[in-house]
C-alpha cells in the first residue's frame, strides 16, 4: 500500500462520500486510489469551484467536505474557496499535491510553500513529511475541521510521500460529548432576561450548525420576544410567525435595525461578526447576552454582559427548563409593517422589467418547500436575504463572510449530488455566473438537473451603485455577455427568457416540472449602459 492509498482508506473511515478537484501530476496516485475506493472523485473545471463544492458539502451535511488540487497554481486557484469556508465556518479538508521533499528547499518548478500560503485562511495548514503519520494527520484534520467553530484544514502531500510504501491503518473516529452550560451562568442569564423590559433575540448561523432551529423558536415563544435573523440563518422562523422580524441589515435606516434601538437587551445566539459588524446595527450599545460555542470577538459595540459558552442547543434546552418570564410584544405594529413590506406586498408589474424584490417574492411562492437555493454574491444576495422566504432552515445558502462571487453554480452541483430528490436552484447575477460557467459541463457530465435563475444587467450592480455615490461617472463596472440562449443550448440545457413577472412565473413553473437543467434569463431594470 502506498501513501495515497492509506490517505483514501482514512477518508473512507471518516465517512467521506465525494472528493472534488482536478488531477495533476503530483496527485495522480491519490486520484487513482480514489477510483478504487468507495469515495467518488468529482472532476471539476477549476480548483476554486472544487473548494466551493466542498464548502457547500460541509454546510449542508455538517461533515467536512473534501477537495483536492495539484501543487503550485492548483493550490493558489483553490485559495479563494478555502477563504470562503474559513469565514463562513464551513468544515473542509483540502488535500493538495506538492513536489518531492528532496526539492522543497529549492526555488523549483511550481514549488511554493502551500503550508504558509494557506495558514492565515485555515484552522490548520500542514505539510506531511513522514508517511507513517498519515492516519494521525488525517484524523486530526477532520477533527479540527468539524470542531466548533468549523473551518478548513489544508494538507499538502509531497509526491514522494504519496508514492511511499507503508503499512498502516486509519484511526477510528470517537464520539465527543457536548459541552454543557454552567448552571451559575444560566441563572445570570435568566435574571437578566426577567429584568429586561424589551429584549430582542438575534440568531445567526451557529443555530443551524447546532441543529437548534426549532428549539430557538420555542425559546422566543416562551419569552414572547421578537426574533431577528442574519442572512445565513434564513428559514428558521416561519414567514407568518408573529415574532418574526426578519433579516437585519446595515445602517440606521434599516427598518429591522430600528427594533434594536428600542431594546434594552439583545439575546444573541450563534451570531458572529462575519454575519454583520456590530457598528452597523448596535448603534445604542445595547447590552448583550452572548450564547455560542465560542467566546465573542472583541468590539466596543459588542461587549456582552454575560457569555454562555457551551453547545448552543444544550444551552437553550437548559434555559427552557427554567421558569422564564414572558414579555409582552410591544412592537406588533412594526412586525405587521415589516411583514407587509418584505413578504406580502408585491410591486405591481403585470408587464415590464423586473426588480430583485419582485423576483424573490415570486420565487418564494413558486419553489417547493423541499428545496435548496444557493445565492451568488452581488446585488442578488441582498435581494435573496431580504425578500426570499424559505420554509425550512439551512435551505438557503448565502456566501456572507467571504462573499465570493461564483459560488452558486458549483454549490448547486454539490447540493444536487447530495440530495438528488430535491429541487436545487442557483440564483446568480451575470457577473458571478460567468466566473463559474465552466462548471455547467460538470453538471452535464454528471447528469445533474438544476434550475439557474440568471439575473442580467451587464454590469457589477452594487459597485455601480457605490461608485455613483462619490463620482459622476461609474467606470470599470460594465461588461458584455454571450448569448445565454445559445450558451445553454450548447450544453443541451433548456432556456427561457423572462422579461416580466408573468413570464417569470410561467418559466419557473415549467422548469420545475421538467427533468432537466434549465436556465431562466431575467433582464433587470437597473441595466444602464456606459
Amino acid at each position: 500500500m502506498n501513501g495515497s492509498e492509506l490517505v483514501v482508506r482514512c477518508l473512507e473511515v471518516e465517512g467521506v462520500s465525494h472528493v472534488f478537484g482536478i488531477v495533476g501530476k503530483e496527485t495522480i496516485d491519490l486520484v487513482h486510489a480514489l477510483e478504487h475506493s468507495s469515495v467518488r472523485f468529482i472532476p471539476c473545471r477549476h480548483e476554486n469551484n472544487a473548494a466551493f463544492m466542498a464548502d457547500i458539502y460541509g454546510r449542508l451535511t455538517g461533515k467536512a467536505g473534501v477537495c483536492t488540487s495539484t501543487l503550485g497554481p492548483g493550490a493558489t486557484n483553490m485559495a479563494t474557496g478555502i477563504g470562503s469556508a474559513f469565514l463562513d465556518h464551513s468544515p473542509v479538508v483540502a488535500l493538495t499535491g506538492q513536489g518531492a521533499v528532496s526539492r522543497l528547499h529549492q526555488q523549483s518548478h511550481q514549488i511554493i510553500s502551500i503550508r504558509d500560503l494557506m495558514a492565515p485562511i485555515s484552522k490548520w495548514s500542514f505539510e506531511v513529511k513522514d508517511p507513517s503519520t498519515i492516519p494521525e494527520v488525517i484524523r486530526k484534520a477532520f477533527q479540527l475541521a468539524e470542531k466548533q467553530n468549523p473551518g478548513p484544514v489544508v494538507l499538502s502531500l509531497p509526491e514522494n510521500i504519496e508514492k511511499a510504501q507503508i503499512n498502516g491503518n486509519p484511526l477510528k473516529k470517537h464520539s465527543i460529548s457536548k459541552s454543557m452550560p454552567d448552571i451559575e451562568t444560566l441563572k445570570e442569564v435568566k435574571t437578566r432576561l426577567d429584568q429586561a423590559v424589551s429584549p430582542v433575540m438575534i440568531i445567526g448561523n451557529g443555530v443551524i450548525r447546532a441543529d437548534a432551529q426549532q428549539i430557538c423558536l420555542t425559546l422566543a415563544e416562551t419569552l414572547s420576544i421578537p426574533i431577528v435573523h442574519s442572512f445565513t440563518a434564513k428559514g428558521i422562523v416561519p414567514n407568518n410567525h408573529p415574532l418574526n422580524y426578519f433579516t437585519f441589515g446595515s445602517g440606521k435606516d434599516d427598518e429591522v435595525n430600528q427594533l434594536f434601538s428600542k431594546s434594552d437587551l439583545l439575546l444573541c445566539i450563534g451570531l458572529d461578526f462575519v454575519e454583520n459588524q456590530p457598528p452597523d446595527w448596535n448603534f445604542c450599545n445595547t447590552p448583550i447576552i452572548h450564547i455560542d460555542f465560542t467566546e465573542a470577538e472583541i468590539d466596543s459595540l459588542y461587549t456582552p454582559v454575560i457569555q454562555l459558552i457551551a453547545h448552543v442547543k444544550e444551552s437553550i434546552n437548559a434555559l427552557l427548563a427554567m421558569d422564564l418570564s414572558s414579555h409582552s410584544n410591544t412592537e406588533i405594529d412594526l412586525q405587521a409593517k415589516l411583514y407587509n413590506k418584505l413578504v406580502e406586498q408585491k410591486p405591481s408589474a403585470a408587464i415590464g422589467p423586473l426588480t430583485g424584490e419582485m423576483i424573490m417574492k415570486e420565487l418564494t411562492g413558486l419553489i417547493p418547500d423541499e428545496h435548496i437555493l444557493l445565492s451568488d454574491v452581488g446585488a442578488n444576495k441582498i435581494d435573496v436575504a431580504r425578500f426570499y422566504h424559505p420554509s425550512p432552515g439551512n435551505k438557503v445558502i448565502i456566501s456572507n463572510g467571504f462573499a465570493s462571487m461564483g459560488i452558486s453554480v458549483p454549490g448547486a452541483i454539490t447540493a444536487k449530488l447530495l440530495f438528488p430528490e430535491k429541487t436545487v436552484v442557483a440564483v446568480t447575477g451575470d457577473g458571478g455566473f460567468m466566473m463559474s460557467v465552466a462548471e455547467l459541463e460538470t453538471a452535464k457530465r454528471l447528469g445533474l438537473n438544476i434550475l439557474i435563475i440568471l439575473l442580467v444587467d451587464d454590469m457589477l450592480g452594487i459597485e455601480w451603485q457605490q461608485m455613483k455615490k462619490d463620482y459622476p461617472d461609474a467606470v470599470g463596472v460594465h461588461f458584455s455577455n454571450p448569448d445565454f440562449e445559445k450558451l445553454a443550448e450548447s450544453f443541451g440545457f433548456s432556456y427561457f427568457r423572462a422579461e416580466n413577472i408573468e413570464a417569470l412565473s410561467e418559466a419557473t413553473t415549467d422548469a420545475l416540472e421538467m427533468n432537466a437543467t434549465v436556465v431562466i434569463e431575467v433582464p433587470m431594470t437597473n441595466k444602464i449602459k456606459p
